[in-house]
């Protein structure tokens, strides 16, 4: 019988906590949004308590544990298949000593991360039932489960977990996955990525987003030999060349390897990753969608926060829809390990919302507020006030409700701010101290979608949630163009009212009196920050001159 209540863990990369009752999700935060430390992966203490305590429960009601790391059985299937693999690389002894030392390093950590696992849940949770599964399976779990398909080929990359960097397989509901293709970790796209976002002067597995966006202000070709020596494809399959340009790891670069880079400007650097990405990706894809006639793909690990790669992938011939599951990193699993565990018993489907953290306090805010003499009032129109301030040039939180589970502010912890106004994206960069060239997001309400975005259709449900880019159409390019990047793409959170009400809302009353098609929405908080949790972290926020004006309904402050 499945318990009533299973908790699922994350804490061999990102670290946070779900909670599920009944099969279905209806909790989730991530550490880092708890702790206030970036990209946090110590053991979710946080998460846990949090998760238990704003559903009333203690541990005891816990019927089982879900964990997505550090679960290979030595007498599994994996091993076999590795050391067959490794065969196409032992004729190579400096390769071999690479990858020695990739799967040496490997085992280390995540049997440390297993160990400690092990220690404090024991202690939290004694005696409740441990589910392991296979890190990429995790992943691969939250993509189809949640999903609008029923039949799919469902895609995982990331850096590494459990041996493996990426997965390629066939979903359908009542049945079990079969996995068509993988790569291990020293045939890893994720290190890819994060080896030449380092080269291009950022960190390695923190600022990819940094190199996606750069990435259109250079050309491709420029840099294209130094990229087609670390990775390249195989008979659709990849295949590293592990040695003086490429190691599995984030650090460890060769002078060669330097001095190679040097002499490129970031921006080609940034152009050639993003092109060979995309292409080392989407040719076997579209071999097993030719091979399989399966149009629907999903999407899940850390290698799909790129955009660019999910817009070709979308694009791709023979691709019907393509869904991208909205806390795609390391950070979704503790999720992805009780979708795993419950398969076909879990409530399947697309999540009704992402808005499963914390619950801001508005009084809280208002209080907190008042005592740095900022005006606090209850409009009988909060939207008109805040549509005026818009016009004006004015930054506006939105902070409302539970916070989003996943890397994108949507509405419930956002900037919001007019894209006609012709210096705003300097204003926004400075700041919050981003980088100048990166772009801004566009909101737009559900009936503007079509006519601000090229290709887009209704059941694209991941450009709900910011994880899909689209080319602008000419109408979106004139009336905004502060959210248009420079290839002409944006990057786009379409709003229902049924999913978001009061942002919705406030989109209906900014198109009619102003006539403008979108709203710049970008995350509350300052650059190298988490998005804010809770009050103390929205004034955290406002006292470093984040925002001019709040607005939490029934409140408008400012």
């Amino acid at each position: 019988m499945t318990p009533r209540y299973i908790l699922g863990i994350s804490a061999g990369g990102e670290s946070g906590a779900a909670l599920f009752e009944h099969g279905r999700l209806v909790r989730a935060v991530n550490e880092e949004r708890l702790s206030r430390k970036k990209m946090d992966t110590d053991f979710p203490l946080r998460s846990i308590d949090w998760c238990l305590r704003s559903a009333g429960l203690t541990a005891a009601d816990i019927g089982r544990i879900a964990y997505g790391f550090s679960a290979v059985q030595p007498d599994g299937p994996l091993f076999p298949e590795l050391f067959l693999r490794l065969k196409d690389y032992v004729a190579d002894a400096e390769a071999m000593a690479v990858i020695l030392d990739r799967l040496r390093s490997e085992h280390e950590v995540d049997h440390g991360k297993r160990q400690e696992f092990f220690q404090r849940t024991g202690a939290l949770f004694p005696g409740v039932p441990i589910h392991l599964c296979p890190h990429h399976d995790a992943h691969r779990a939250a993509a189809f489960r949640t999903s609008p398909f029923s039949r799919a080929l469902i895609v995982t990359a990331d850096g590494r977990g459990d041996y493996k960097s990426l997965t390629l397989s066939q979903g359908e509901r009542g049945q079990a996955f079969r996995e068509l293709s993988c790569a291990y970790s020293w045939e890893s796209l994720g290190y890819f990525y994060g080896r030449m976002t380092a080269l291009a002067g950022f960190t390695g597995n923190r600022h990819e987003g940094k190199l996606t966006g750069l990435a259109a202000h250079g050309d491709p070709q420029v840099a294209r030999d130094l990229v087609e020596r670390m990775i390249t494809l195989e008979d659709n399959r990849l295949r590293s060349f592990p040695g003086t340009w490429y190691r599995p790891f984030f650090s460890n670069f060769s002078p060669e390897l330097l001095a190679a880079a040097a002499r490129y400007r970031r921006e080609d650097l940034a152009a050639a990753a993003q092109w060979w990405l995309e292409r080392l990706v989407t040719q076997p894809l579209a071999h097993w969608v030719e091979q399989t006639g399966v149009r629907d793909i999903c999407l899940a690990g850390g290698v799909f926060a790129n955009i660019k790669l999910n817009q070709r992938i979308r694009e791709l011939p023979g691709v019907d829809n393509v869904f991208v599951y909205p806390n795609m990193g390391d950070a979704g699993i503790c999720a992805g390990a009780v979708y795993d565990l419950l398969g076909d018993a879990a409530e399947s489907g697309p999540l009704p919302h992402l808005y499963l953290g914390p619950v801001l306090d508005p009084v809280a805010l208002a209080e907190g507020l008042r005592s740095r003499g900022v005006a606090v009032r209850q409009p009988p129109d909060p939207f008109a006030e805040a549509v005026l301030v818009l016009q004006q040039g004015a930054l506006v939180g939105l902070v409302q409700g539970a916070g989003e589970f996943g890397p994108r502010a949507l509405g419930h912890r956002s900037i919001l701010a007019s894209p006609a106004y012709p210096a705003i994206g300097d204003t926004i960069n400075r700041r919050l101290h981003r980088d100048g060239f990166m772009p801004l997001a566009p909101v737009i309400g559900a009936e503007l979608a079509a006519a601000c975005l090229r290709g887009y259709r209704e059941e694209h449900l991941s450009a709900r949630h910011m994880t899909m880019c689209y080319d602008a159409t000419e109408a979106l390019a004139e009336s905004a163009a502060a959210i248009v990047h420079v290839d002409g793409t944006v990057r786009p959170q379409v709003v229902f009212s049924r999913d978001e009400p009061v942002l919705h809302a406030l989109l209906a009353r900014w198109h009619g009196q102003t006539g403008g098609l979108a709203l710049i929405n970008t995350s509350y908080n300052m650059h190298e920050e988490p998005i804010v949790n809770d009050h103390l972290d929205v004034l955290h926020a406002f006292d470093q001159g984040a925002v001019d004006y709040l607005l939490f309904p029934p409140y408008f402050a400012g």
